[in-house]
């Protein structure tokens, strides 16, 4: 079971589809090992067959999975993560611990926010991240012995990036993970603004972890009971809805979790250990269980390209049917990120956004991106970032919460001439698996057409929107 799941997160934690062969070397199980166990899995739609034979990618039922673990904190590390990223300028990440087979003990990203900056410091989300300065394993081993009590670490690697690292805690003092500003030392200014932000960053993430008692509700069709025969069932397969189960519920014990699943509690608890030992739960008899920060940081890491093999086909047929131009962006720090767009031909058209940010408070995605978050920080955000270009985009914290609240009404909102003068768009949020808004599908065009068929586009893009996050989990919810 453990060699299972081990291999099963080797796949996760990686940004391409698996040969066995690779899959063998990193784990250090056997070829043909290697082989059987992906193929149960395959079967049970944690992985997919990626093409060619003996190539395995994530399945469907592992996205959900993963957004399930996430749906305690996902929105909240974003607005966290946004916040030290405007604070600071430099990268930002949420790391979890995350021992690897063969390297031994170390370090995920999360989730990150890169900078601007032509040079700075790495810390993609989905990466391992190697504790050259110190700081981080000393942030780790001080949540770990001191419990709750706060600190930021700092230290210096060989190549002259200073890290700066707050360990996070849940309300019982069980460490969760850490937060980290990584900066050059060539811009670093001193612990000021930085150990200030991480401070605030840290305690406001460490309150809402205090105050989460269990997930918001699994997505569909993730974690459901089990109602088969468990003793007859394979131990792979009772071991993966366990850990779903411990991912819908969080703090579970192992005696709930075994009605929950429908086998002993001695079963239980030899499988529980299994996930244990391959990072996907954390927990002791006495407190329960919980999914791991690492288990969620599957999510954030694979939905980038979620996203986009996602939208190509959605995105195209509106082009062509309306002959708008549609793009689907997402939220980073303080600027939007057009990830996927199709372009249609003629005498006015866009030009192209493909990977280029833009200043939020001028996006026209601007009010489906934040529609997740509190009023509060929503309006935090806009006066803490540029100032819109377009003449019409909303001017003030008080007129962008009414496009804001509009959209969350009307699953869509209209704006003219937002980002610059002479372009109106039609916005929707896509709601990811883990509560949050992922992305927003913006069709665009000029004022008098995307006017003259408001009505059309407004229903095109919920529907675009709501195809593309039901898309996110493959065929898993059915």
């Amino acid at each position: 079971m453990t060699g299972a799941l081990t291999l099963l997160a080797a796949v996760a934690e990686s940004t391409r589809p698996r040969p066995v062969s690779d899959l063998a070397r990193e784990t250090g199980i056997g070829v043909s090992t290697v082989s059987r166990i992906a193929a149960e899995l395959a079967s049970s739609g944690m992985l997919v067959k990626a093409g060619s034979t003996g190539i395995y990618d994530l399945g469907g039922r592992s996205m959900v999975l993963a957004a399930t673990a996430a749906t305690p904190y996902q929105i909240e590390a974003q607005v966290v993560l946004g916040r030290l990223s405007i604070a600071t300028g430099e990268t930002v990440c949420l790391l979890a611990r995350a021992d690897h087979p063969l390297r031994g003990p170390g370090f995920r990203v999360v989730s990150s926010i890169q900078p601007a900056w032509s040079l700075s410091a790495a810390g993609d989300t989905g990466t391992w991240l190697l504790d050259r300065s110190g700081a981080i394993r000393t942030a780790f081993e001080g949540a770990e012995r001191w419990g709750a009590r706060p600190g930021v670490s700092h230290g210096v690697t060989p190549a002259g990036v200073v890290d700066r690292v707050a360990p996070v805690w849940f309300g019982a003092g069980d460490p969760f993970g850490a937060l980290v500003v990584r900066t050059p030392d060539f811009r670093d200014t001193g612990h000021g603004r930085a150990g200030h932000a991480l401070r605030a960053a840290q305690a406001r993430l460490g309150h809402h972890l205090a105050n989460v008692e269990d997930a918001s509700g699994p997505p569909v069709g993730a974690g459901a009971a089990w109602s088969g025969d468990a003793a007859d069932s394979p131990s792979l397969e009772i071991g993966l809805r366990l850990v779903e189960q411990v991912a819908c519920r969080p703090w579970s014990r192992a005696r709930e979790l075994a009605l929950a699943v429908g086998c002993g509690p001695e079963r239980v608890a030899r499988l529980l250990a299994s996930a244990g030992a391959a990072g996907l739960i954390e927990g002791t008899p006495s407190a329960g269980y919980r999914a791991s920060l690492r288990l969620g940081g599957w999510y954030p890491a694979r939905l980038p390209a979620r996203l986009v093999g996602a939208a190509g086909d959605v995105l195209s047929r509106l082009a062509d049917e309306h002959g708008i131009c549609a793009y689907l962006t997402t939220l980073v720090g303080a600027k939007s990120i057009t990830v996927a767009e199709a372009i249609a031909p003629g005498e006015l058209r866009t030009a192209s956004w493909l990977n280029r940010p833009f200043p939020l408070t001028g996006s026209d995605g601007a009010p489906a991106l934040v529609s997740a978050m509190s009023d509060a920080d929503i309006v935090e955000l806009f006066t803490t970032t540029a100032r819109p270009t377009g003449r019409r985009f909303p001017r003030t914290a008080d007129d962008f919460l009414t496009v804001v609240h509009d959209l969350r009404r009307d699953r869509s909102v209209m704006i003219s001439e937002y980002g610059e003068n002479g372009l109106a768009s039609v916005t929707s949020p896509v709601h990811g698996l883990a509560g949050e808004v992922a992305a927003a599908v913006c069709l665009v065009g000029p004022p008098r057409e995307v006017e003259a068929h408001r009505v059309r586009l407004h229903r095109e893009a919920i529907g675009a929107a709501e195809t593309i996050g039901r898309r996110l989990a493959g065929d898993a919810l059915g």
